[in-house]
């Protein structure tokens, strides 16, 4: 889809849950998208803003809308390539991403936003990278097929409903000296939190 240069914002939700788009082209002219404008677009592929768009960019044939000014990534898809100088991934950016299998999430990335993940079911594992300080709520809940969450930074702040409904998880690998900690914050995955010197069966 590509939407005319006319116009100059959308809001939020305003393409969610159009299955059919497979690809979205964003004109110069917008400086506003709204939080989760493409959430549930299970089909989208292909994420492309205009060269000319001094609010939003797409760098590095990203598949993904970064906006400019704060690195922040306020949506991606399958096929979306985080860049390495992105510092955010935002609120809802990937929600509902039924086709994300993976992603690796660049050390530049110090924050991930509320339902940044949620209900990606085909996601399978995650490492936080060592530079990301805070998570949000919900941010990788309901990806049912996450088998393993992998934290590396000690002072995370992350909130506790940011895993709920992982029904697959097997394994939580936390810093040393962590665990009580995460046990406390994810009771329900307590038996599951290791750290890495732990013998796990």
């Amino acid at each position: 889809m590509t939407i005319p240069n006319s116009v100059t914002s959308i809001d939020k939700y305003a393409f969610s849950d159009c299955k059919s788009l497979e690809s979205i082209a964003i004109p110069k002219n917008v400086i506003k998208i709204g939080e989760e404008a493409f959430t549930g677009c299970t089909g989208l592929r292909f994420i492309k803003v205009d060269a000319n768009n001094f609010k939003y960019d797409s760098r590095n044939d990203c598949n993904a809308i970064i906006k400019t000014s704060s690195n922040v990534l306020i949506s991606g898809c399958k096929r979306t390539i985080i860049p390495n100088n992105v510092t955010s991934i935002g609120n809802g950016a990937f929600s509902y991403c039924l086709e994300l299998t993976s992603i690796d999430i660049p050390d530049s990335v110090t924050s991930i936003g509320d339902k940044a993940f949620y209900g990606c079911k085909s996601l399978t594992s995650i490492k936080i990278p060592n530079n990301v300080i805070s998570i949000g709520i919900e941010a990788f809940a309901f990806c049912e097929k996450i088998e393993s969450i992998y934290i590396q930074q000690d002072n995370i702040k992350i909130h506790s409903t940011a895993i709920n409904g992982c029904k697959s998880l097997k394994k939580i690998m936390v810093p040393q000296g962590k665990k009580d900690n995460f046990r406390q914050l994810f009771t329900y995955y307590s038996n599951i939190i290791y750290e890495e010197n732990d013998d796990i069966c």
